[in-house]
């Protein structure tokens, strides 16, 4: 189980980097192989021997640039569970998107807005025993263009009150620079 702020999970996403650089380094090398062992003497092999090399150059670049990104997000969500575990639901919505256009989906329904979105959290959630302390389970993150993601967990909170748990769909957008949250449905396992 992948928990933020722990070394397995800083464990997992090293290894993911360490994969996909080992596997263009494997691709590179096999390239390097093949291109010595066959004859390149005619223009047209030399034309697909660049754009190949140039191919194997840019993607671990490409595949990095994602995984950088996917990197933010994730601290992002440790923010979210600093301040949430401070008890401190103000510092928890800066990582939402502050505009009347954040939808936030839950038991309660569909809440439009920011200040709504923080109004709901607090009536919920009035004082530090019935927040507990956060952690999440993060299933998935997909891009879904330059400056959007779509990332999928799972929250748990344990409290003296009973533990709560659930899962939430995030939509992330890049506003000024920062990853934000856009959309957020959460249900409650108890549902």
């Amino acid at each position: 189980m992948c928990k933020l702020r722990e070394s397995f999970c800083n464990y997992s996403y090293s290894l993911f980097v360490f994969s996909i650089r080992a596997v263009w380094l494997v691709i590179y090398v096999k390239s390097i192989i093949l291109i010595k062992s066959s004859s390149l003497e005619k223009n047209n092999d030399m034309q697909k021997y660049m754009i190949f090399t140039l191919l194997v150059v840019l993607c671990p670049a490409i595949s990095y640039a994602q995984t950088g990104e996917d990197q933010k997000i994730m601290e992002v969500l440790n923010k979210q569970v600093e301040c949430w575990n401070k008890g401190d639901l103000e510092c928890f919505m800066t990582t939402y998107w502050r505009s009347d256009s954040l939808k936030f989906a839950g038991s309660r329904g569909v809440t439009y807005g920011w200040q709504n979105t923080l109004d709901n959290y607090r009536k919920a959630y009035p004082d530090q025993k019935t927040m507990g302390k956060l952690r999440f389970e993060i299933l998935s993150m997909e891009a879904m263009g330059e400056d959007r993601y779509f990332v999928k967990g799972k929250f748990f909170l344990t409290r003296e009150i009973g533990d709560a748990s659930g899962s939430f769909s995030l939509i992330w957008k890049k506003v000024k620079g920062n990853w934000v949250i856009i959309s957020d449905h959460t249900t409650s396992a108890e549902n």
